[in-house]
């Protein structure tokens, strides 16, 4: 399992245009993708997982991979978080 943590510093916090993205970047992978975020967790591959979770900007991300490209998986969120979020 790899994972990384990430805090939002996006001033609308985690948006729609950015969750679609989120979810075709997790998307990608065959690995499973999960969030965790102010006690709740969501599937990063779902839409509506993710949307439900309203992550706001402070918000402190966890990101967890597991699974048969995990680590290929964690070095391409962790750009992505830091690229657009």
């Amino acid at each position: 399992m790899k994972s990384f943590q990430y805090e939002i510093s996006s001033a609308i916090g985690l948006e729609d245009s950015a969750v679609g993205h989120l979810v075709r970047e997790a998307s990608k992978s065959k690995s499973d993708v999960i969030l965790e975020c102010n006690g709740k967790t969501g599937d990063a591959k779902r839409l509506f997982s993710v949307k439900g979770m309203n992550i706001q900007k402070g918000d402190n991300i966890a990101v967890l991979i597991e699974g048969e490209d995990e680590t290929n998986t964690a070095e391409s969120l962790e750009r992505f978080f830091h690229s657009f979020l």
